[in-house]
């Protein structure tokens, strides 16, 4: 994501009152209406009201959210390294868009239109058709969505090659996401344009499963048990089971909607969000913006609230949930927050994901216009961060 594109999300937040998923369910729906593929954008413009909706039926969490406290905020977390990752030759501009649980891979985007995946630390252009890189997983595999004419423009690189995903007649899908077994999740849409869930198991090659929903889905993530989450437009956080089957994420008294955007383990980070121009008695005291991200815990279907205006995106096995920016922000278990170093050469300094030992990735947008491409440059980033 760009930093204009940045800029645009925040404001979107602030305009809609609710974050926009970075899969968009129109652009699906028209996907599989034209049998072809555009070019999936990570920011959505349209649609802005996806996930905003009537409260789901399963509710969770105390009876009213408990105001900010201003002594939540702790000292920087200086145990955190910042350095650049290096860039392929012939790339200037470059954005991360995941990293594997072990911290050894990182994939993202490049100004060629060519997903970048890092080893070691050491970068590597993709091979042409990888535009769109989303994830990896520990043992390299890249997934991701093509801005291609191709009737499936889902995409896994593996083995040194980019293969095209199986999708139904008619459909045209989106790869977000890929599990340790190599598992990959996303949404489909068919020839009617009607999206739905699809999972490509890593046991069937070749072949892909259709989940059933009860609305438009966003999906975002699949855990290494095959656990999906995501929402479903108008009525909320979401999850869907190793075999299929869906039921709606636990929220807090009178929320208006939400959506989750990242599982692993145990673990499920998302917004809730109200709506303050019809106060519920149940709610006592809203969260500042009448926004907060939260953490649901998958075993035992609680959900907590960090109480902070920010859409995450991305948690650890410990539930420590990542927030993206000013400044990028891990948030404890404790909802103690360590704000990250920013790289003081960019205008924004942007956190997309993290390892689960500690190993934060993100990018940086100059501050000023490349003479040459009158484009900002952005520069890929990696946090180290001990304890």
């Amino acid at each position: 994501m760009t930093v204009d594109e940045a800029e645009r999300v925040r404001a979107l937040l602030h305009d809609v009152g609710f974050p926009e998923p970075r899969h968009d369910i129109g652009e699906t729906v028209r996907i599989g209406r034209r049998r072809r593929a555009t070019r999936w954008t990570t920011v959505v413009a349209a649609g802005a009201a996806a996930l905003v909706g009537a409260a789901v039926a399963v509710q969770g969490g105390p009876a009213a959210p408990p105001p900010r406290r201003d002594d939540e905020v702790a000292r920087p977390a200086t145990d955190c390294d910042l350095e650049n990752l290096p860039l392929p030759d012939g790339v200037t501009s470059a954005t991360v868009t995941g990293i594997d649980p072990t911290g050894r891979f990182v994939v993202g985007s490049s100004d060629r239109d060519a997903g970048i995946l890092w080893t070691d630390g050491q970068p590597r252009l993709l091979p042409a058709g990888s535009g769109g890189a989303a994830a990896v997983n520990a043992s390299g595999v890249v997934v991701g969505t093509a801005g291609t004419g191709d009737a499936s423009p889902a995409w896994v690189y593996r083995d040194g090659r980019v293969e095209r995903l199986p999708v139904p007649p008619d459909g045209g899908a989106s790869a977000v996401s890929i599990n340790a077994a190599g598992d990959i999740a996303g949404t489909i849409a068919g020839s009617a344009g009607t999206p739905a869930p699809i999972v490509w198991p890593a046991g069937e090659p070749r072949t892909y499963r259709l989940y059933t929903t009860p609305g438009p889905p966003v999906v975002r993530a699949i855990t290494d048990t095959g656990v999906v989450v995501g929402g479903i437009e108008g009525r909320g956080p979401y999850r869907w089971n190793a075999y299929g089957d869906g039921q709606a994420l636990p929220i807090m008294p009178a929320a208006a909607g939400g959506v989750a955007v990242d599982a692993t383990g145990t673990w499920a980070t998302g917004l809730l969000h109200w709506s303050l121009d019809r106060p519920d008695p149940r709610v006592n005291s809203y969260f500042p913006g009448g926004r907060t991200a939260v953490r649901w815990n998958l075993a035992t279907g609680e959900v907590t609230a960090t109480g902070i205006d920010t859409m995450p995106v991305a948690v650890d096995p410990t539930g420590r949930v990542l927030l993206p920016q000013d400044p990028p922000r891990l948030v404890g278990p404790d909802n103690v927050q360590r704000p990250l170093p920013v790289d003081r050469r960019s205008h924004v300094t942007v956190a997309v994901g993290m390892s689960d030992n500690g190993v934060v990735v993100g990018y940086g947008s100059a501050r000023d216009k490349d003479p040459a491409t009158g484009l900002l440059a952005s520069r890929p980033l990696r946090w180290v961060c001990v304890g």
